[in-house]
C-alpha cells in the first residue's frame, strides 16, 4: 500500500516566530531582549543566539535545542497555525536549507487532528 510523505517547510521568518513562541515564558530566557541568531544544525538542531537585556548584564549567549525540542517546536508551530497533522504519521524535523521543516510520514492509520 503507498504512503504519503510531506514537509512543511518553514520560511526563515516562521522558523524565528515558531522558536521564539516555542520559547516564550521559559525562566532561563526572561532576560532576553533580542534573538540574534537560529541557525539549523545538521543533525536537525537549532543553535540559538540571544541578546540580554541591559538590566541583565547584557552579552550574547547561545545554547541549542536538541533534534526532539525541535520536533515538539514544530508541531506547536502547525497546532497554532491551524495545519493538520496526522496523529499516527510519523513526524521527524529536518533541515531544508537555511530553515527547518516537518517531515510527514503519513502510513494506512492516519488519523488528523487539528
Amino acid at each position: 500500500m503507498p504512503t504519503e510523505l510531506r514537509r512543511i517547510i518553514l520560511s526563515e521568518s516562521e522558523m524565528h516566530d515558531a522558536t521564539r513562541s516555542f520559547l516564550r515564558g521559559g525562566s532561563q530566557l526572561d532576560d532576553v531582549e533580542d534573538f540574534v541568531s537560529i541557525t539549523p544544525e545538521r543533525d536537525a538542531g537549532l543553535v540559538v543566539i540571544c541578546r540580554r537585556t541591559k538590566q541583565a548584564g547584557g552579552g550574547e549567549f547561545s545554547f541549542t535545542l536538541d533534534r526532539a525540542q525541535v520536533l515538539r517546536l514544530l508541531v506547536k508551530f502547525c497546532l497554532e497555525l491551524n495545519i493538520p497533522l496526522p496523529r499516527n504519521a510519523r513526524k521527524l524535523p529536518a533541515i531544508h536549507g537555511k530553515t527547518i521543516a516537518l517531515q510527514v510520514d503519513i502510513g494506512e492509520e492516519a488519523n488528523f487532528v487539528q
